[in-house]
């Protein structure tokens, strides 16, 4: 998650367990090691995001750990929440969000060429 205005990279309760979900277990250090040196900040569970995770089960078909990093991402009122995961981009891509949900690839080459045009 990036709040582009202030350069931040956000992590999460939820970030941390996907990690900790994946098997192999360089690629989970690997992982673990250049997430923690990436982010400027972790943010907790709070009330309203877990409100908001309810609120995504009961109306959307989004995936449980998805609703939960949207609703980090609302509640921290991030810019841009990346993601690899194609069926939630386009989930959210139907949804009236005010964070863009993107993938990291995308994002890069939209900033690219911002920066181009700049």
């Amino acid at each position: 998650m990036s709040k582009q205005n202030n350069d931040e990279i956000v992590g999460s309760p939820a970030l941390d367990l996907e990690i900790d979900q994946i098997d192999n277990v360089e690629k989970r250090e690997k992982i673990k090691y250049f997430y923690n040196q990436t982010i400027t900040e972790k943010i907790n569970y709070t009330e309203n995001v877990l409100n908001r995770v309810k609120d995504l089960s009961e109306h959307t078909k989004i995936k449980t750990l998805d609703s939960f990093h949207l609703s980090f991402a609302e509640n921290y009122d991030v810019d841009v929440l990346l993601t690899t995961d194609i069926k939630f981009e386009k989930a959210c891509s139907k949804m009236n969000l005010k964070i863009k949900v993107t993938n990291p690839i995308k994002f890069l080459m939209e900033v690219m060429q911002n920066d181009s045009n700049s």
